[in-house]
């Protein structure tokens, strides 16, 4: 903080993670950064912490800042301590106040610079999309007045086996099998999933076909047809609305059995072109 009371972005970004830490009821920094499966370990890269900032809507600036304050050995990279450090040094900014003193404007700036950078985030998903080619563009626009037969069910059972494997893939390595591990593969997930429904007008917690089949080819899976990108979608849609929650994908891809056949493949007649 200088003279005149202004914060920089990296300040702010500590004081909010010290506000989320105590929201929670934790008042130990450290808890809160290992939530974060970038920051659970010895070291970390600008990166890693720019993937944190980012999630609470802060540009790459603040993380270099960041590392620029407390990159003490100066190898461009923090060890765990020094980021512990410097959350404590954030929670200190708000010893002997009043913590709801100045909360409503440090919300208000961090919700700002939040989405600012989904616009820029949204917008370069649409221009990456839109770059994929007229073919793919054209599957997308057929979505949601699709005519499939049998063979688009098993196709789609492999489209299914392959988002997986290529979410595994991207997900960030983990040394370890345990429950937690699990809880912050599902959190990955879900966030990974979440990024496809800011590609359409609403952010209401659910994905249309549509933005499914967008986010499928920002991962790099192109080659589905209509079909079976539609197969996909209502093996996921049990309810069978235009939508599905996100919490349904995320299930689906994180618990979801390769082998397993999908339901609607005994209800397909059997196609004589299959």
């Amino acid at each position: 903080m200088d003279k005149s009371g202004h914060i920089s972005r990296g300040e702010l970004f500590g004081v909010l993670l010290v506000y989320g830490a105590r929201a929670a009821g934790d008042f130990d920094p450290r808890e809160l950064l290992r939530s974060y499966a970038e920051l659970n370990a010895p070291s970390i890269s600008v990166d890693q912490l720019a993937s944190v900032a980012a999630k609470h809507g802060f540009p790459r600036e603040t993380a270099e800042e960041v590392m620029q304050i407390i990159d003490s050995n100066g190898t461009g990279r923090l060890e765990f301590s020094e980021l512990s450090l410097w959350m404590r040094k954030s929670s200190s900014m708000l010893a002997g106040t009043d913590e709801s003193e100045g909360l409503g404007d440090l919300m208000a700036c961090a919700h700002k610079e939040k989405e600012h950078a989904r616009r820029l985030e949204v917008q370069a998903r649409v221009d990456k999309f839109r770059a994929a080619g007229p073919e793919i563009l054209a599957i997308n626009q057929s979505l949601g007045a699709v005519l499939t037969t049998r063979r688009d069910v098993l196709d789609a059972e492999a489209l299914a086996r392959r988002l997986r494997a290529t979410v595994r893939e991207r997900a960030p390595s983990q040394k370890t099998t345990d429950g937690f591990t699990s809880h912050l593969y599902k959190s990955y997930v879900r966030e990974l999933v979440g990024e496809w429904e800011g590609q359409g007008a609403h952010t209401d917690g659910h994905i249309s076909v549509r933005e499914m089949h967008e986010g499928l080819v920002l991962l790099g899976i192109e080659d589905g047809s209509a079909g079976s990108v539609q197969e996909l979608f209502d093996e996921i849609d049990t309810d069978g609305g235009d939508s599905v929650q996100l919490e349904e994908i995320a299930d689906f891809i994180v618990f979801g059995d390769d082998n397993a056949l999908f339901t609607r493949r005994e209800k397909k007649p059997a196609d004589p072109g299959a």
